[in-house]
């Protein structure tokens, strides 16, 4: 067994001890535990890592690890209950096992491709000079706060390119998404943070008395930064987190960020849509509008659906989350979701009595859901519940889109199946199937629809963008 895995270690306690419900835990055992473990022979620490390696690559090696310090006494004699009694004369039991189950929160398939290849001795391959440069200076400040971490790293040859592959499991873990993003001031500001990430971290603190969200954690974490650093040490810090996906940094000019508003005003061709009814049929009027606009620009949208945003904040059917920010991976739920559709068709407003308990009549979404209720492009989770709050999901946001175009004769582009095809409820089915097929809803690179996942602010501009033009489109 590889002894640089004990960088590994080390590294899982800076991640996973600041979690603690002590706000100080992070400062409290960490030097004296990483002093003690450099003070380790190689011989003791390459035993180390190969007794604890395989119980930490799989949950249930976890929980084994965790019984057995559960179980713990002085009278235990074998090899690992010397260094967990080591381990336990800076902190407590409660602490280490917490920190162990904090484990389980990193997939099991993602333990083992970064911490696997970390054994390994693989290293980041896209690491460029610059953000090595900056890992070295970022490393200078803690090998200050914690001096016998740097003899570890050094003795055992651990190299900045090998901690920053280990560090992209952060992303890997968080959805492939980054947690923060930076503003233009160059501060950092929480950005995207998973669903199964925070379900899995409020079940471990269920029993705690003092919680905190992940959102919180990120949140303190982003605030250290912006007080402590300076903002030219931001900027340095926000090019090297970039390249490990762990912060966003919106799209740059030769100035720098670009200003919230255009200095200039642009002309802009887009078609309007008009809903309008004969015989009880939904039908659509189109209207190409051309105006000159000075519109928000988003500074933190760009490839895919940065177009699509773009266009749509001219049509009015999208705004931003203050800031400049238009959030493209935060999720949606299913009153926006509604609201954007009703302005993108411009459906005409239904002021009448709806079933569901959780609509209240003086909320600002009362009165799209009543609109799109009442023209049968939506229906509630139950008879009596909207689902107010929760996210919709993808094939919910298919069957209101489909309702839609059931009465425009759209062209069909091809026919498309999904990977993940018996996953799609069947009430959605046909709605999934028939969007795709006109090309308003693509799969993932893998061919799966992920049905059953939450859309993105991102993903819906591009759905509802398309969905505005197969209407102008249609024959």
């Amino acid at each position: 067994m590889n002894k640089k895995f004990l960088c590994l270690i080390i590294s899982l306690i800076l991640a996973f001890a600041g979690f603690s419900a002590n706000a100080n835990a992070l400062d409290k055992p960490l030097d004296t535990v990483v002093d003690k473990i450099s003070k380790f022979s190689s011989e003791d620490r390459e035993n180390l890592m190969t007794i604890v390696y395989p119980f930490i690559a799989v949950d249930s090696g976890v929980d084994i690890l965790v019984s057995m310090i559960k179980n713990h006494s002085s009278a235990s004699d074998t090899m690992i209950d010397e260094y967990i009694a080591d381990i336990l004369k800076y902190t407590s039991k409660e602490d280490i096992i917490f920190a162990l189950n904090s484990l389980k929160i990193v997939p099991e398939n993602v333990r083992s491709t970064f911490f696997g290849g970390f054994m390994n001795g693989e290293e980041f391959l896209s690491f460029s000079d610059e953000a090595n440069a900056y890992m070295t200076e970022f490393l200078n400040i803690i090998y200050s706060k914690v001096p016998s971490l740097e003899r570890i790293i050094t003795s055992d040859g651990i190299t900045n390119g090998m901690i920053a592959r280990l560090l992209r499991f952060i992303k890997n873990t968080n959805d492939k998404m980054p947690l923060m993003s930076m503003n233009s001031e160059y501060k950092f500001l929480p950005y995207y943070i998973s669903d199964v990430v925070s379900g899995k971290w409020d079940l471990l603190c269920k029993d705690k008395s003092e919680k905190k969200t992940i959102r919180e954690y990120v949140v303190d974490f982003a605030n250290h930064l912006n007080s402590e650093y300076s903002t030219d040490f931001r900027k340095k810090i926000s090019v090297l987190l970039e390249e490990l996906g762990i912060c966003y940094i919106p799209a740059k000019d030769t100035d720098g960020f670009k200003n919230v508003t255009l200095n200039k005003v642009d002309k802009v061709s887009y078609p309007a849509i008009y809903t309008y009814f004969d015989n009880g049929k939904m039908l659509y009027k189109t209207q190409m509008v051309d105006k000159d606009v000075s519109v928000a620009y988003f500074s933190d949208c760009g490839g895919w659906y940065k177009a699509c945003v773009t266009e749509l904040a001219y049509m009015g059917v999208v705004s931003g989350k203050g800031g400049g920010l238009f959030c493209p991976y935060d999720y949606v739920t299913r009153e926006e979701f509604v609201k954007m559709i009703c302005a993108a068709i411009n459906l005409p407003e239904a002021e009448i009595e709806i079933p569901f308990a959780d609509v209240d009549s003086n909320t600002w979404y009362a009165k799209y859901i009543k609109s799109a209720y009442n023209y049968k492009i939506v229906n509630g989770q139950s008879t009596d519940t909207f689902g107010v709050g929760k996210n919709i999901s993808r094939q919910d946001a298919a069957v209101i889109c489909n309702n839609i175009l059931k009465n425009v004769n759209t062209v069909k582009i091809t026919d498309k199946t999904f990977a993940d095809s018996d996953l799609i409820a069947p009430y959605a089915l046909e709605s999934v199937y028939n969007l795709s097929s006109i090309g308003i809803i693509n799969g993932d690179d893998k061919g799966d629809f992920n049905p059953t996942s939450s859309i993105t602010r991102a993903e819906s501009a591009k759905i509802i963008n398309e969905l505005i033009y197969a209407i102008a489109n249609a024959k």
